[in-house]
């Protein structure tokens, strides 16, 4: 079922035509006074190096599939802190034979990119399925720390707000 336009902004979204479709398609709404949106970039996430090592940029990790959300928390009786960590796998492609009757394009990077975000504040996960692609990865910035929103295509839509965000690995697709 499509939702319409008012249910999208309803939901804190903004609806947007996208040419040649009579779908709508998702963007983050406007942020209010003081906010601060990170679509692809890289401020607010601690070691972004691994990623862009491989990739040579952050990514706005759209199409990229979440694999996997494992939910913890700090068993030492001092502490109250508790994290999630999100697998997500992100591939890019790259053109081959460009010019000829040959010209394709060809699976180049292939990795799942492992994030952590530790000291929840909140969290909301809804249809995690056998299929979960994302159209991309919002961060925002606000006076209680970091939002995390994962913009749904199909299957999981996940909300987190934490204290940090870090990028704990990457690894190849098998």
């Amino acid at each position: 079922m499509a939702l319409s336009a008012a249910a999208i902004t309803k939901l804190g979204r903004i609806a947007q035509p996208v040419a040649g479709l009579d779908s709508l398609r998702c963007a983050p709404a406007a942020p209010a006074s003081g906010v601060k949106h990170f679509y692809g970039n890289r401020a607010l996430i601690n070691n972004v190096s691994i990623v862009e090592s491989i990739y040579g940029y952050w990514p706005d990790f759209h199409d990229a599939e979440i694999i996997s959300i494992n939910f913890k928390r700090d068993t030492s009786p001092e502490s109250k802190c508790s994290a999630v960590t999100i697998e997500l796998n992100y591939w890019e492609t790259k053109t081959i034979n460009e010019g000829t009757s040959d010209f394709d394009y060809v699976l180049d990077k292939n990795n799942i990119i492992t994030i952590e975000f530790s000291d929840l504040l909140k969290s909301y996960v809804e249809g995690f399925n056998f299929q979960n692609v994302i159209d991309g990865l919002v961060f925002t910035e606000n006076a209680d720390g970091i939002s995390a929103e994962f913009i749904t295509i199909h299957g999981a839509y996940i909300n987190i707000q934490c204290k940090t965000v870090t990028v704990l690995g990457v690894r190849p697709y098998a």
